[in-house]
């Protein structure tokens, strides 16, 4: 059986795959399966796979109907060989000592659940992107943080968001409860599955080194504006509040609460529907007071010609 799963999740683009697969097929350390886990069932990336010829290295699988990002992954994870499980999506690449760094401190103790690293931000034709690399970093509170254990993974990911779960990480699989992989959770399931391997009592542990390369460009999941794309998150912290998974952090999930509430309310007045953008307003106040909710509700009240003057003054 292989040591890692490299679990590669694709939905009908195909114009960064082929990097996807060959970064991981160049990995130093080799004793690791590739699962591509194929949401589409095109046609065009079965081929890109069979291509390569690298016999049960690679595998590709695919369903039959669309079911989305979280169940795809869940039916990828089930069909898993490896001990250790790495998320890998099709418009990122590794850099060849990825998995090798990650892979010895899983082994070096079996109480860390998972590693991580930090990564390069590039642009769409792959060139690294210096500046951009710097500021997320910082923007994540990496730019510190020393080799080792993590001595407070809740903190990590509640105050920073600080784990690059998919493209930069290597977990255990059997910390990672899959009937918790629920279509509720969509694009945030990065998010999700960091907060069930954090509730897990394991450590964590960061390799401070860019291993990976994180493609930005118009056709992400980040890039993409919908009126309901803050549910996700709502769903999450609602749910860390119900499990109650993080008692010292309970207020602070509030205030996150909130402001994914506020989020979503910005998000469905942007898109023209006032009614939900009022509920999810009222929400952001019900759960932690303050002003931001209160303009919102004042601009869903508003005629559509006021709102939009006063919109990229309200939003920020």
């Amino acid at each position: 059986m292989p040591r890692v799963s490299v679990i590669l999740t694709v939905f009908e683009r195909e114009c960064f795959l082929r990097r996807a697969i060959k970064g991981a097929l160049d990995q130093t350390f080799t004793d690791f399966e590739i699962i591509v886990t194929d949401d589409s069932n095109k046609s065009a990336i079965r081929r890109i796979c069979e291509s390569f010829q690298c016999g049960d290295r690679l595998r590709y699988r695919s369903n039959a109907r669309r079911i989305g990002a979280p169940l795809n992954l869940r039916k990828a994870i089930c069909e898993a060989r490896g001990k250790f499980v790495s998320i890998l999506n099709d418009d990122d690449f590794w850099g060849p000592t990825f998995l090798e760094k990650l892979v010895a401190p899983l082994e070096e103790n079996s109480n860390r659940v998972i590693a991580f690293s930090d990564h390069w931000i590039v642009r769409e034709n792959g060139e690294v992107d210096d500046i951009t690399t710097e500021t997320n970093t910082l923007l994540y509170a990496r730019q510190k943080l020393p080799r080792g254990e993590i001595q407070d993974p809740a903190g990590l990911i509640l105050h920073n968001n600080g784990l690059p779960l998919a493209m930069a990480s290597l977990f255990r699989k059997d910390c990672l409860d899959l009937s918790l992989l629920t279509d509720n959770i969509v694009g945030a399931y990065d998010f999700w599955i960091s907060c069930i391997l954090a509730v897990s009592g394991k450590s964590f542990f960061y390799v401070p080194e860019r291993l990976t390369y994180y493609r930005v460009h118009g056709s992400s999941e980040t890039a993409r504006r919908a009126w309901n794309k803050s549910q996700p998150v709502i769903f999450i912290f609602q749910e860390l509040l119900r499990h109650n998974w993080f008692p010292q952090m309970k207020e602070l999930i509030k205030v996150k609460l909130s402001q994914a509430y506020f989020c979503g309310g910005k998000d469905s007045l942007l898109f023209g529907k006032k009614p939900e953008a009022r509920n999810l307003f009222f929400r952001s106040l019900e759960t932690k007071c303050h002003y931001k909710p209160v303009v919102g509700l004042v601009l869903t009240l508003l005629p559509p010609v006021l709102t939009h003057k006063i919109w990229p003054v309200a939003r920020q």
